[in-house]
């Protein structure tokens, strides 16, 4: 965590103008419908800045191939994809801390995301 959070860092910061960004674009804020895309709710964190916040959904709903081709299509260069995915592992580690003893979905899904960004093997959920 520490390796990805430190690669983070060290993104090239954004220097392109402030764009619009959702704040959070997280699965239960995505609504789909026939298996399609229909609507993103919960503006409440809408800002202007690093448009990288928003790839943190490349973290949480995506498996590595799918990841992949998201980036591709949206042609985000390295440090926007860094910067990106330190926000999703920024956001997984303060859910976990927050949902730990109280919303045991949220943490399960914290740990998923975190597996996501630092790899399969790196997190696991406590046993017992």
């Amino acid at each position: 965590a520490t390796s990805a959070w430190e690669t983070a860092l060290g993104a090239r910061e954004w220097t392109g103008p402030p764009v619009w960004v959702h704040g959070d674009v997280a699965a239960g804020n995505l609504i789909f419908r026939d298996g399609r895309l229909v609507a993103l709710i919960d503006w409440a964190c809408m800002a202007v800045g690093d448009p990288a916040c928003d790839l943190i959904v490349a973290w949480e709903l995506l498996d590595e191939p799918s990841r992949k081709t998201f980036r591709a299509e949206l042609a985000v260069d390295d440090a926007t994809w860094q910067r990106g995915r330190g926000w999703a592992l920024s956001t997984a580690v303060g859910a976990l801390a927050y949902y730990e003893d109280s919303n045991p979905f949220m943490a399960d899904q914290a740990r998923r995301k975190l597996r996501s960004v630092l790899g399969d093997d790196a997190v696991r959920p406590p046993t017992g």
